[in-house]
Formats: C-alpha cells, sequence, structure tokens
C-alpha cells in the first residue's frame, strides 16, 4: 500500500530502516520521483522514532521548500517512487554520493484540485459489402 501525502499538509512517515542500514548513526536521504513526469525531488528528514531499533518516523511536509528539514514543494499530483538512502552527511542531497539504498516504494500525492484533460476522438466506420458467388452445375 502506498504512503499518501495531501498537499500542503505535514505528514508521519512510518518505516522500518534499521535492518538495511549499515551506518550506526544515518541521515536518511529522500528522493521522491513522479512517476509520470520522470522529475526527481530530494529532501533530508530527521528521524524521530524513540525505537529506532523497531521502526523509523519522519516528519514530512508538502508546500515549503526546506529540503535539509524534510519540506519539499513536490510537483504535479499522482504517483511517485520514493528512495531513502543512508548517509553521513546532513548536507548532502545526491543519491549518488550517498551511502547505499535502504528502501523503495510508492507514495500517492493528492492535490486538492486536480485537472484531467478530456480528449474527444471521431471514429469513423467503414462497412464493405461481400457478395458470394456459387457455382452452378447443370
Amino acid at each position: 500500500m502506498p504512503i499518501l501525502i495531501n498537499e500542503n499538509t505535514t505528514s508521519n512517515l512510518t518505516l522500518t530502516l534499521k535492518e538495511k542500514s549499515t551506518l550506526s548513526s544515518p541521515i536518511y536521504l529522500f528522493q521522491f520521483r513522479n512517476v509520470t513526469e520522470k522529475v526527481s525531488y530530494y529532501c533530508i528528514m530527521a528521524d524521530t522514532s524513540l525505537f529506532k531499533d523497531r521502526y523509523n518516523e519522519f516528519v514530512f511536509t508538502e508546500g515549503t521548500d526546506l529540503p535539509l528539514v524534510g519540506q519539499l514543494i513536490l510537483g504535479a499530483g499522482g504517483q511517485y517512487e520514493y528512495f531513502v538512502y543512508e548517509q553521513t552527511s546532513s548536507t548532502n542531497l545526491d543519491p549518488t554520493l550517498a551511502t547505499g539504498l535502504v528502501e523503495s516504494g510508492l507514495m500517492d500525492l493528492e492535490r486538492a484540485s486536480t485537472t484531467y484533460n478530456q480528449h474527444d476522438i471521431d471514429i469513423t466506420y467503414k462497412t464493405h459489402q461481400v457478395t458470394w458467388w456459387t457455382k452452378k452445375t447443370y
């Protein structure tokens, strides 16, 4: 089941990252990639969990642009892939410089107003008359 984020809101994200993390005190870099537009957005979120060995909890705000503290303005509403990387840097937003990928999944961004395009299609059907000939014998 995908993570659900609403526009212009703060959400708590609960994940289990400890079992795949190799660093003793990792800092987590998040990448959100819009499935349709193939555009990526990056931010760092602090793990606020009280029981980090059991689960990891993050506070994410959509609608403001402060990526070093878990706040982003994402693009179009719809489905995103998310990737979580562990690293030692608290400022790096480049996943190629992170230590490694620890989780990936799906996230849905709900926009209050979503615009859908309607396309009208003209279809012309052609019919063909077929005449069958039969051979008569006398």
